[in-house]
């Protein structure tokens, strides 16, 4: 948020989801969509999203790096042609961790949180695209 401040970004972004441009979170993307994180509480995230990301508990090895299954809470064209047993790679410490009305899937480590949603013009992919590559350049494309 910071980065997209001092480039005087913010207001362009969200004039450009305002007007129906489609948008395409990845990782910190997604993150990005909601009010508020605590990795930088001190700054306001693009709200176009009700919710918080939060830490992932610290109960398990931080941070999530590693492959794992989604679990599909309801059907997307976002996920259409991927394996349902399909692995992701994951990299992160935070994550929205209420699932709501726009989750397609999700993951567990520690927790559940949110892997995949869709709302509207906007789609949101909390892991990452370079590992999980052919997987992931599937689900962008559909996108």
């Amino acid at each position: 948020m910071r980065a997209l401040d001092d480039r005087k970004l913010r207001a362009s972004l969200l004039d450009a989801v305002g007007r129906g441009v489609p948008f395409l979170g990845i990782c910190l993307g997604l993150q990005a969509l909601y009010v508020a994180s605590d990795e930088a509480p001190e700054l306001t995230g693009l709200q176009l999203l009700p919710g918080c990301v939060r830490s992932l508990p610290p109960v398990v090895k931080l941070p999530h790096m590693g492959w794992n299954r989604l679990f599909v809470k309801k059907k997307s064209l976002l996920l259409d042609g991927v394996d349902p047993d399909a692995y992701f790679y994951f990299a992160h410490s935070y994550a929205v961790i209420d699932e709501r009305e726009e989750t397609v899937a999700t993951c567990n480590y520690g927790t559940e949180f949110v892997a995949v949603s869709k709302r509207k013009i906007c789609a949101r992919f909390n892991f990452t695209r370079r590992r999980a590559e052919k997987r992931a350049r599937k689900s962008c494309a559909i996108f």
